[in-house]
């Protein structure tokens, strides 16, 4: 009677000259097989005992072992453990300390790792190569031996980096090759939009801002406290940042622009430029048409009246009065009508004035011109011909024609 078969029986496949093992039973885990050989059990599915399912087998010593602490197949989630039996990824690397993949292409000495530990988590190239980051096969982020380029080739692939509170702490706008600051839609090649007090501030290396951009003021030179500031229109009184020392804007009124002192928190105005182009101080002020102007007080007698020629006062500090008929001592001339006797005036000194002629003489352009023998705080017209003797009347040449009784522009100069 024939013997049953072992676990295993081992039998000759002559065509193939390797050895095939039937099996009929479980195989053990201890169970030693011959080297060469094939295991082939019922339906060609064997049935190893003793390891756990997903274990990927390895040989030493003639044996078959398993570790699925350092290398492990998640069959169920199709999942591939190095250094873990619980992959949670495709393919899931731990190690305790320090987990790396590498990757290295020894004929050209490249090596590219991907490396998690304590100290340093990085992706990139241990070796002196550049490498890309990509998406649709694109450089998105390119890092060379010594540059890093973002955008790399150069296509419509906007850039931007996100804050805290900001959306747009920094944006690059490919379409339009535009930076933003604080903002996605950049309308110039910088464009900075502020969201506090302070927009932008440009500081020397000793921490003390020099130049700075402030949503009250606008834009300030100085100090942080600033000493000048440059205001745009604010309706009412000035608002000026910190301790402003001085301030330039349009302080009240649009069309105009002020150069204003602060003094214990009092904003005071020292020059103005006008919507029509007059320069004006506290005490002096360049006319729109070109006069040089001081303010003195109008001791004429009555309201000033616009190119009536005045002299120093005889009986008022710091006033000018009416000049008399052929005056010798001409000063200069009201620029403006209305001003009531008292009051402060704007009075032409030099420059180019518009004078008041007399109601009896006109003049001609290049006229030598003088204070009037008819009217008092008039002009009049001395021809092409020098006063003479009368040189101390003299108050300047006519730029053009004029007739009795008007105004008339003429080059201000006084003997």
């Amino acid at each position: 009677m024939a013997r049953p078969p072992s676990a295993a029986s081992i039998l000759r496949n002559t065509k193939r000259a390797e050895r095939v093992v039937e099996t009929h039973a479980d195989i053990a885990s201890d169970m030693i097989l011959p080297n060469d050989s094939q295991v082939r059990g019922a339906d060609d599915k064997v049935k190893i005992k003793g390891f756990t399912d997903g274990s990927v087998l390895f040989s030493e010593d003639q044996k078959i072992f398993e570790d699925n602490s350092n290398f492990f197949w998640d069959n169920v989630n199709k999942r591939l453990g190095i250094g873990t039996a619980a992959p949670g990824e495709l393919l899931h690397v731990s190690a305790a300390g320090k987990a790396a993949i590498k990757a290295e292409d020894i004929t050209n000495g490249v090596t590219v790792v991907f490396e998690a530990n304590d100290e340093s988590n990085f992706l990139g190239t241990t070796s002196n190569d550049s490498f890309s980051i990509r998406s649709n096969n694109r450089n998105r982020i390119f890092v060379g031996t010594s540059s890093l380029i973002l955008n790399s080739n150069k296509d419509n692939y906007d850039t931007s980096i996100r804050g805290d509170n900001d959306t747009f702490l920094l944006f690059a706008d490919a379409s339009t090759d535009r930076i933003g600051i604080g903002t996605a839609t950049p309308g110039y090649k910088l464009d900075v939009l502020g969201t506090g007090t302070n927009t932008a501030r440009f500081r020397s290396s000793n921490n003390v801002a020099r130049l700075w951009i402030h949503r009250d003021t606008n834009l300030g030179i100085g100090s942080e406290m600033a000493n000048i500031a440059f205001m745009g229109d604010v309706s009412g009184s000035a608002t000026i940042f910190g301790e402003v020392e001085c301030s330039v804007g349009s302080a009240t009124t649009q069309g105009e622009i002020c150069f204003n002192t602060r003094q214990d928190g009092v904003v005071t105005e020292q020059v103005k430029i006008d919507e029509d182009g007059n320069l004006d101080t506290k005490k002096s002020r360049l006319s729109e048409i070109g006069g040089f102007c001081i303010k003195l007080t109008n001791k004429s007698g009555a309201n000033s009246v616009a190119g009536e020629l005045v002299n120093a006062s005889t009986g008022t500090e710091n006033a000018v009065e009416q000049t008399a008929i052929d005056d010798l001592i001409p000063m200069g001339c009201f620029l403006d009508s209305g001003i009531a006797d008292g009051s402060e005036a704007w009075i032409v000194v030099g420059g180019i004035a518009e004078v008041l002629l007399d109601d009896t003489v006109a003049a001609a352009i290049g006229d030598w011109m003088k204070v009037s023998s008819n009217d008092a705080g008039r002009a009049e017209s001395s021809g092409t011909e020098a006063p003479g003797i009368n040189h101390f009347r003299e108050i300047g040449h006519c730029l053009e024609n004029g007739n009795a009784g008007e105004l008339v522009k003429i080059a201000m100069h006084f003997n």
